[in-house]
């Protein structure tokens, strides 16, 4: 994007308020995440009143709160029996705290940002990491991309010339799904700089298998076809809903 002005790399909650903030000043800007797809869990739960406070800011204090759990403490007897509260510093307000602390998980505090920024006109762009960025030495830096490879099947990946016919022979030995990626001088992609390599922490000629959700699963020599054969041969006796675990 010849017109970009920052790129954030990160679709956490914290990339996600900043790249809401910029855009909505005008600011064109890039959301990038290595993550194959939105974080799906609900760690860092607790979202404090500074915090309401920021997303207050971007209008999005209210939406925050009718999705939000109220805050309980439960106290239990020696008896075994039990009595919820809810603390009052967790939901008094006063003007120099105007929004009470909330519970929200970060899927959901995830998303409502996500929305916004997609209101604005920005989309975050998954299964893409940063691999290096240099300074041009003139008006900022230049960055450098490599989308991991991800989707429906493997995808085996050589680096030089010397592993074109093990990819082959993989392709052919192998009846499942398989994509497989030549990096040399005409080969499927060209890596001139190297920041592939570095992105696979691949030195000199060698092959990477990546699983489908983009995650590395081993590097071999350029001609170890017997190890990858192996590693794909051993998902046939894995359970079912165990391949990405």
């Amino acid at each position: 994007m010849s017109d970009l002005q920052v790129l954030i790399a990160g679709a956490g909650p914290t990339g996600l308020t900043l790249a809401c903030d910029l855009a909505r000043r005008g600011v064109a800007v890039r959301v990038i995440d290595q993550a194959p797809g939105p974080f799906p869990g609900s760690r860092a739960k607790g979202v404090t009143p500074r915090t309401v406070e920021v997303l207050d800011d971007l209008g999005l204090a209210q939406e925050a709160a009718r999705a939000a759990t109220p805050v309980v403490m439960r106290h239990y007897g020696r008896d075994g029996t039990f009595t919820d509260q809810r603390p009052a510093s967790y939901w008094q307000t006063s003007p120099a705290e105007p929004h009470p602390q909330l519970l929200l998980p970060q899927w959901r505090t995830e998303a409502i940002l996500r929305s916004l920024l997609g209101r604005l006109g920005v989309t975050v762009e998954y299964a893409t990491r940063l691999i290096r960025f240099e300074r041009d030495g003139k008006s900022g830096a230049t960055v450098r991309l490599f989308d991991i490879f991800r989707g429906p099947h493997f995808t085996l990946v050589g680096f030089g010339q010397s592993s074109r016919s093990s990819l082959d022979a993989v392709r052919d030995a192998w009846p499942g799904p398989l994509r497989t990626c030549l990096i040399a001088e005409a080969g499927t992609l060209t890596d001139a700089d190297g920041h592939a390599a570095d992105g696979y922490g691949v030195t000199g000629e060698a092959m990477v298998l990546v699983r489908p959700d983009g995650h590395l699963a081993l590097t071999v020599e350029a001609h170890d076809t017997v190890t990858v054969l192996t590693y794909l041969e051993a998902l046939k006796r894995l359970p079912p809903g165990r391949l990405l675990s």
